[in-house]
C-alpha cells in the first residue's frame, strides 16, 4: 500500500470485501500516517547511523514488519569495528538508534568489518 492516500486505502479495503466497507476518518489517517512513517522512518535510521558511521561503506535499514514501522533490520558495514568485538559493535549501533529504538518493536542488527583491499 505504498504511498496511498485516505481515498486509496478506503478503495483498498473495500476490494476484498465486495460491498462497501465503513472505516471511521481517523482510522484512515491512522493507516496513512503508519504507511508513510515505516518509510520516513528508515530513512531517520539510516541517516542517523550515517551520521554516527561516517566511514561506512554500507548502512542498510529495512523494515521487516510488513511496513507498519514496528520492526527493522539494520546492517553496518564500517572500518571503526576493526578490533571490535560482535557484541561491542552491536553496542556502537543500539547506542546510536536508542531514541528510535524506544519506538520499536524490535531491531535485528548485523555488523561487519569490510574486506582489506
Amino acid at each position: 500500500m505504498s504511498g496511498l492516500g485516505r481515498l486509496s486505502i478506503a478503495k483498498f479495503l473495500n476490494s476484498f470485501a465486495g460491498k462497501p466497507v465503513t472505516v471511521k476518518a481517523k482510522c484512515l489517517d491512522w493507516l496513512v500516517k503508519r504507511e508513510f512513517s515505516s518509510n520516513n522512518s528508515e530513512k531517520i535510521i539510516q541517516q542517523t547511523l550515517a551520521t554516527r558511521f561516517p566511514k561506512a561503506t554500507t548502512i542498510e535499514v529495512r523494515d521487516v514488519s510488513g511496513g507498519c514501522g514496528a520492526m527493522f533490520e539494520v546492517f553496518v558495514e564500517t572500518d571503526e569495528f576493526v578490533g571490535l568485538n560482535t557484541l561491542k559493535q552491536h553496542k556502537l549501533v543500539t547506542n546510536t538508534l536508542k531514541d528510535q529504538i524506544k519506538e520499536m518493536h524490535g531491531v535485528r542488527i548485523h555488523t561487519a568489518i569490510p574486506a582489506s583491499k
